[in-house]
């Protein structure tokens, strides 16, 4: 993503009785893709999750795009994530292109035990 990129005709949100309940950011460029645009944030409050909120601002995104003659969108997403997420994308039509594995080893105090 660029300064050249960011358009905020492609951010949108969601509101209910006044307030924010969710938002969808995008760009007209995936990084390393120049073909297809990228969803880089979706977020739903909790309290208004499961009710078709997510899936009709990603069709308002993917619509948004397509005006702009780009014919796909990427996003990523933790596969672990527990809120539904990846099924969410899958019922709108999204598919693994592919997985990336993150590391994590915990780092605590010790005794430093290599000669200096």
């Amino acid at each position: 993503m660029s300064e050249d990129d960011f358009d905020p005709a492609l951010w949108f949100l969601a509101i209910e009785d006044g307030k924010i309940v969710a938002f969808c950011t995008c760009y007209t460029k995936a990084p390393g893709d120049l073909e297809r645009g990228l969803i880089d944030e979706l977020g739903v409050l909790p309290a208004a999750r499961r009710r078709g909120i997510g899936r009709a601002l990603l069709h308002h995104a993917f619509a948004a795009l397509r005006k702009r003659n780009i014919n796909g969108a990427v996003l990523t997403v933790d596969s672990k994530n527990r809120n539904g997420a990846v099924g969410l994308y899958q019922r709108v039509g999204m598919h693994t292109a592919y997985a990336n594995h993150t590391y994590i080893k915990e780092l605590r105090p010790g005794v430093n035990l290599v000669a200096e």
